[in-house]
């Protein structure tokens, strides 16, 4: 008798991106942001160690909409930090669901989930040093079509002059 189903366990991405405990909103907006900055600070304690807080850097930007309002609404954050990047370890990390490569530091690996919960896009753009040159990791990450692979239009690139070692995550604009 053949099988032709694969042994290999499958979940449904969109599934477990649903199955959150939260709606989607921007009220719900800070969880996401508060797991951007987290993995900010894992970064740079990963690329500055006991020189983290004098070296390290995090910006946080707050996106606000081209409305002429006195206040434009929010419709998303900004997080940039000069911490290691996605090398190629932490990108198979990334890339994991439910990964326990920061389990040790209170991580349950499924953070940037949260952006997929309260985004409809994030777009990264990450540069880490490897064989003394950078190298510079850009994609957009989002819930499509492909319930499998929420990383879209992935580049790995040789960073030019402008070039430099961190990530930033852009998130916007809130999903409906």
């Amino acid at each position: 008798m053949r099988d032709d189903d694969s042994d290999n366990f499958e979940f449904s991405l969109a599934g477990r991106v649903r199955n959150l405990g939260f709606a989607p909103s921007p009220l719900n907006a800070l969880f996401p942001l508060f797991e951007a900055v987290a993995n900010a600070f894992h970064a740079i304690e990963a690329r500055w160690d006991r020189e983290a807080t004098k070296r390290g850097s995090i910006t946080v930007t707050v996106l606000r909409s081209d409305s002429e309002d006195e206040s434009p609404p929010v419709i998303g954050f900004s997080v940039e930090d000069n911490g290691i990047g996605l090398t190629p370890e932490n990108w198979r990390a990334f890339r994991t669901a439910d990964t326990a490569s920061k389990i040790s530091r209170g991580g349950k690996g499924v953070g940037r989930l949260s952006w997929l919960k309260v985004f409809e896009n994030t777009k990264v753009s990450s540069g880490f040093e490897e064989d003394g040159q950078i190298l510079y990791r850009t994609f957009a990450f989002a819930i499509g079509d492909s319930d499998s692979n929420p990383v879209r239009g992935h580049e790995l690139s040789v960073g030019g002059t402008a070039a430099k070692v961190g990530t930033r995550i852009h998130l916007e604009p809130y999903a409906p």
